[in-house]
Order: structure tokens, then sequence, then C-alpha cells
């Protein structure tokens, strides 16, 4: 994963998300197919025709954590 060795990704608790859009085609093989969520989320843009794309693809994911230490947001 670009280079990051397993003991830092374990350190930061990095994940990685991956190069094709899979979270519309998750989600909706566990049920949940509300568009309007899905655009609200922020786990998605919304291509010019309509159509959702995964926000974060090919990008390694941090975790942002409140002063509790849990996670309550990510970026990448």
């Amino acid at each position: 994963m670009r280079g990051l060795t397993d003991e830092i990704i374990e350190e930061f608790n990095l994940g990685f998300a991956p190069s094709q859009d899979f979270l519309e085609t998750y989600f909706k093989s566990h049920g949940t197919d509300d568009y309007q969520l899905f655009r609200k989320s922020g786990l998605f843009v919304e291509r010019g025709d309509g159509s959702l794309a995964d926000r974060f693809h090919s990008r390694v994911m941090f975790p942002i954590g409140n002063v509790s230490g849990q996670t309550i947001a990510f970026s990448g």
C-alpha cells in the first residue's frame, strides 16, 4: 500500500480504498438502496449524468478521532 510498512499501517490505523467503485453495490447488496441517503453520506460524488461514484478510491484513508480516541471521520 503505497510503500507503507505494516507497522505504520497498524500504528496509525490506516486503511485503503480500492480503485474500483464498490460502495453503492455493497450497500445495495445489504438492503440499502436509498439514493438520497447515498448523496448525503459524503461517501459519493454525483457525476454529470446523475450517477454516483465512490468519493474515495485509490487512496490511503486516515481515521480522525475525537478527544476520547473514537473514530468520528476519515480523510483520504
